[in-house]
């Protein structure tokens, strides 16, 4: 339906939504938008695709250069329709592949129970005090917070000991070590449950490999959005 004169002219956001260049008669295209297309919202296909787990992260740039470039890392942000005929193409290459890559695990080195998994952008699980903790698959780290922060202790096998529990208000003192080197901190034990739950004395690192059918809920929802964005030449909008 062509919008009505009194709009002006129409833009599209950084969202990918439709907007008005004249700020004042935003609550008249809010009415346009409900009444101007038979699909709810203007939106053609409207599917949930759940955390997508690291996946843009884990897939090869120069095998997947569509797909790791308009895969989105948070809310907001588009694909644009001329994208859809790779994008498709991709992800039917990624479902015949035996595996997408390695994840970084960390254990309970006693029972096996996994207590964290890699964050895939290299980030930390816990941030606290300015200090980060985390697994990569290079292993278990302690770091200072802030882009290019100090390593401070690193290990693939190590134990922790809760030297002091603190009190009302006060961390509890942590003391980690792998045979070669400790660290004392005042810090939560690292544990799979809340603060205060019971923690694991002797961790470890782990790697497994990540298979495309841990994913295919999730690509076939994205296959279903890539086909309506080619069917209609409309973007995809995350949101």
């Amino acid at each position: 339906m062509t919008p009505p004169a009194e709009l002006g002219e129409l833009v599209v956001d950084e969202d990918g939504y439709l907007d008005v260049a004249d700020r004042e008669k935003s609550l008249a295209l809010d009415r346009w938008l409900h009444s101007a297309c038979p699909h709810e919202d203007m939106e053609f296909v409207n599917v949930r695709v759940g955390r997508l787990g690291g996946l843009p992260q884990l897939l090869e740039q120069r095998r997947f250069p569509v797909l790791h470039a308009v895969l989105p890392e948070a809310n907001g942000g588009t694909a644009p329709a001329s994208a859809g005929p790779a994008a498709l193409a991709e992800l039917d290459v990624l479902l015949r592949l035996p595996d997408v890559g390695e994840e970084a695990l960390l254990c309970d080195a006693d029972t096996g129970e996994v207590v964290w998994r890699g964050t895939h952008s290299g980030g930390a699980n816990v941030m606290t005090r300015g200090i980060h903790l985390g697994v990569d698959l290079d292993g278990f780290f302690i770091r200072r917070a802030g882009e290019g922060g100090d390593e401070l202790f690193r290990a693939l096998r190590f134990a922790q000991e809760v030297v002091s529990p603190g009190g009302r208000g006060e961390y509890p003192t942590v003391r980690f070590a792998d045979g070669a080197r400790e660290l004392t901190l005042a810090v939560d034990p690292v544990t799979s449950g809340a603060p205060g739950s019971p923690h694991p004395a002797n961790l470890e690192t782990r790697t497994r490999r990540r298979t495309p059918a841990e994913y295919r809920g999730v690509m076939a929802a994205l296959r279903r959005l890539f086909e309506a964005s080619v069917e209609t030449g409309n973007p995809v909008v995350w949101c």
